[in-house]
């Protein structure tokens, strides 16, 4: 379990952040269990947008971390689904647009009202995926359960990336690399590129 909250200011221009983790089969056992959750935070919060489902979660010390970011950029670009995370970076962002989908997508009321208003957002996003309102924005859940992929396998998650597409104009567009020097890492073309992956199938 991980739990991290930045609330904005340092970095300038920037927004602020809350981030948890919880294991993989956390909410296997309850139906609707995660989203449930995940819709109950967002109403608490209030949060301008996010996004949850399946992530790399990379240590936390970034002495131990830096050997394995050029394996965080191999997994990454092959399983588009699983989230890939560089927060201090994405909060510089994040007030210009949405970082992306994944098989929970939060949008509070800016981007909702971009997209032309709630009603006119269910018809941009495809049947694949349910609309779940609360007071202040709302959470779309694409399919019925959360996948990676596998471009080895030529296996795409197909709703996160109609979802994407469907939210284009309202996803950021450009990004700072994720990570800083050596090779092989996410530089950033492969950052932009990482960002835009569903915009490929």
């Amino acid at each position: 379990y991980t739990l991290h909250a930045y609330g904005g200011g340092a970095i300038k221009k920037s927004v602020g952040c809350f981030h948890f983790s919880t294991p993989l089969t956390c909410f296997a056992e309850q139906q609707g269990g995660f989203r449930a959750y995940v819709v109950e935070v967002c109403e608490a919060l209030k949060p301008l947008s996010g996004y949850a489902g399946i992530g790399l979660i990379q240590s936390l010390d970034i002495l131990a971390g830096e050997p394995f970011l050029s394996l965080v950029r191999a997994i990454g670009e092959r399983f588009p689904g699983l989230e890939i995370e560089s927060r201090l970076v994405h909060v510089i962002h994040l007030k210009d647009g949405i970082k992306g989908v994944n098989f929970l997508t939060v949008l509070g009321e800016r981007w909702i009202q971009e997209m032309g208003g709630l009603d006119y957002l269910r018809l941009w996003v495809t049947e694949e995926c349910t609309l779940f309102p609360y007071p202040g924005g709302v959470v779309i859940q694409a399919g019925n359960r959360p996948e990676i992929g596998d471009l080895q396998a030529k296996r795409w998650p197909m709703y996160y990336a109609r979802l994407a597409k469907a939210l284009k104009k309202i996803r950021i567009q450009d990004h700072y690399p994720f990570h800083l020097g050596g090779a092989n890492r996410m530089d950033h073309e492969a950052s932009v590129a990482w960002i835009h992956r569903f915009d490929k199938c």
